[in-house]
């Protein structure tokens, strides 16, 4: 009983993330409907989640409706503008749409972030080592 009521508020707490999970393995193997189902769940609950905006990005990126994806991935960026993989993905978009000038921005601002990020983890990591955490 335990275990369960564990699982259960696990559940209760990730249950975005694993709409999005799943939602990334029925576009996997083509239900794109279904994909677009499941992010439409989480974001009826909170329309600025990334992951979820990213993953109905990605789907629409798929369908070649360009402009919709980046529709959303602006929102992203407007919600959490230090998330690389939505530059990354919007480099991809514009790229597709051909406006070479805007994925080349947005493919620069990723590498940015990530830059910065991993500088942040090493800088991190170096001071534990030193103060011997």
């Amino acid at each position: 009983i335990l275990c369960l009521a564990l699982f259960g508020i696990i559940l209760m707490i990730f249950w975005k993330d694993i709409y999005v999970f799943i939602a990334s393995t029925y576009l996997n193997r083509n239900n794109i409907e279904k994909a677009k189902s499941l992010c439409d769940k989480v974001l009826n609950k909170n329309p600025e989640n990334i992951l979820a905006l990213n993953k109905k990005a990605e789907i629409y990126k798929r369908q070649k409706d360009y402009d919709e994806s980046l529709k959303l991935l602006k929102k992203s960026i407007k919600s959490n503008p230090n998330y690389y993989p939505t530059w990354l993905l919007q480099s991809e978009v514009y790229k597709a749409k051909s406006d070479l000038d805007n994925a080349k921005k947005s493919k620069e601002t990723a590498d940015k972030i990530r830059l910065e990020f991993e500088s942040k983890k090493l800088h991190n990591r170096i001071l534990s080592k030193l103060m011997g955490f």
